[in-house]
C-alpha cells in the first residue's frame, strides 16, 4: 500500500478534519522515517503506516483515540542506531573502568594514571584479555561488539552463547595462554565474565524460583554448564575459581533490575556452598527505564481500559506452561505483567502490553491484530 493511500485511509479510521490529518499526518511520516518503519519483522511492502491503521481500525471507534494517543506519546522505541550507541557505550563506559580498578590495585597506580605508566599499563591489558564477553542472545549484538571494540578486543575472548562445549573451552584457554601480552608458560585463566544481553523487561528468564523452591533461568543455567565443563575439563578449564561476573543488559525495566538483584541475594544466600553459584556479582544496564514507563490504571485509565477489553484469553493458552511457572493467570499487559510500553527495532518483548504485539483467532475473546508482530523465544 502507498503512503498516500495509507494516510488517507488512516483519517477515515480515526475520523479526523482537514486540519487535524494535516497535523497528524506530519507526525506518521516523521516517526515511520526515523523509526518504525525500520521494525524488522514487517513482512515486505508493509510498513508502520499501514500497519498503524490495520491496528486501530480493530477497536471500535470510541476507543481509538486513546489507542492512537498511546502510540503517539506512551511508545518507547529503540531504533538500529540508538541499540548500535548502547552497544558502543559497554566496554568504555562499564568494563574499563573496573579493570583500570583492578590494574591500580596491582600496581599502586591511581587509576586515571594507569595508562601513563608503562607497569601499569601492560597490568590493564592483561586484566583486559582475562576478560571474557558472553552474549545471552542474538540480542547480545556481538557482532557489534566486535566492530566496536577492533584492535581493543580480540575475537578469541567474545562468545556467542552461554552453551559452550568442551573443545571451545579448550580453545579459549588456548589462545589466552598464546597471548603474547602475558609470560610464557604462566597459564593465565579469564577472570573475569561479561554477560550480555538486549533487554530485561521482568527479570523472570533471567533468575526464576519453581514451585519445588530450586531456582532456574539463563543465569541458574549458565551456573551449572560452567560447573560441568570444570568437572569434565580440570585444570584445563580456563577460568578462575573466584572469577567476577558482569550481567549486563542495555536496556532494562525498573521492575527487572529490582527483581534481578532481589533474586541474586535470595539464591546467593541459599546456593552460598553450592556448585554453579558466583562469588562476584554485579549487575548494569545501559539503559534503566524509570519505573514510570509501566503502564497503570491510574496512569494511563484509557489504555489500561483498551487492554481488557480487546484481550484474548486464547493467547494465555498458547503460552500457558511458560506462563504458569511465572505464575500468571493472564497475559492482558504482557509477561510478569510489566505493561510496559516498549518495542525493540528487531522484536517486540513479551513483556510489552500484548494488544502491541500479539495474534489471535478471537476463540477466547477479542480477535488480536499486532502493531508490532513479535517471534517468541523462551528459555
Amino acid at each position: 500500500m502507498n503512503e498516500a493511500l495509507a494516510l488517507k485511509l488512516l483519517r477515515n479510521i480515526m475520523q479526523w478534519d482537514e486540519e487535524t490529518a494535516t497535523r497528524e499526518y506530519k507526525w506518521v511520516r516523521l516517526m515511520s522515517l526515523l523509526k518504525y518503519d525500520g521494525y524488522r519483522d514487517y513482512v515486505a511492502g508493509v510498513r508502520f503506516t499501514e500497519s498503524f491503521a490495520g491496528w486501530l481500525i480493530q477497536f471500535k471507534p470510541a476507543h481509538r483515540a486513546a489507542a492512537y494517543d498511546f502510540v503517539k506519546n506512551r511508545l518507547v522505541y529503540f531504533s538500529p542506531l540508538e541499540i548500535h550507541r548502547l552497544v558502543d557505550q559497554l566496554y568504555p563506559r562499564f568494563i574499563e573502568p573496573k579493570l583500570r580498578k583492578a590494574a591500580s590495585g596491582r600496581t599502586g597506580v591511581a587509576p586515571y594514571l594507569v595508562m601513563s605508566d608503562r607497569i601499569a599499563r601492560q597490568e590493564l591489558l592483561r586484566e583486559r584479555r582475562r576478560t571474557l564477553f558472553i552474549g545471552l542472545s542474538d540480542g547480545a549484538r556481538i557482532d557489534i561488539l566486535r566492530r566496536s571494540n577492533a584492535g581493543v578486543l580480540v575475537n578469541d575472548q567474545i562468545v556467542l552463547a552461554t552453551h559452550i562445549d568442551d573443545d571451545k573451552w579448550k580453545d579459549l584457554g588456548s589462545k589466552l595462554g598464546e597471548d603474547p601480552i602475558f609470560e610464557p608458560k604462566s597459564n593465565p585463566k579469564f577472570d573475569r565474565i561479561c554477560l550480555v544481553d538486549d533487554f530485561t523487561g521482568s527479570g523472570t528468564s533471567f533468575l526464576r524460583q519453581r514451585k519445588n523452591k530450586t531456582w532456574t533461568g539463563k543465569l541458574r543455567k549458565f551456573g551449572l554448564g560452567l560447573v560441568a565443563a570444570r568437572q569434565k575439563l580440570g585444570p584445563d578449564f580456563p577460568l578462575t575459581d573466584d572469577f567476577a561476573l558482569h550481567i549486563h543488559h542495555y536496556i532494562s525495566s525498573h521492575q527487572a533490575h529490582s527483581t534481578i538483584v532481589e533474586r541474586i541475594a535470595a539464591i546467593s544466600a541459599d546456593a552460598a556452598d553450592e556448585e554453579g553459584w558466583f562469588s562476584q556479582i554485579e549487575v548494569s544496564e545501559g539503559i534503566l527505564l524509570p519505573e514510570s514507563t509501566r503502564l497503570t490504571a491510574e496512569s494511563d485509565p484509557d489504555m489500561w481500559e483498551v487492554c481488557h477489553r480487546y484481550y484474548d484469553h486464547g493467547l494465555y493458552e498458547q503460552l500457558k506452561t511458560h506462563l504458569e511457572e511465572a505464575q500468571q493467570t493472564h497475559i492482558r499487559h504482557g509477561y510478569g505483567d510489566s505493561a510496559l510500553p516498549v518495542v525493540l527495532e528487531h522484536n517486540c518483548p513479551n513483556n510489552a502490553i500484548t494488544l502491541l504485539w500479539s495474534e489471535t483467532d478471537g476463540s477466547s475473546g477479542h480477535a488480536m491484530r499486532p502493531l508490532f508482530p513479535r517471534r517468541h523465544r523462551h528459555s
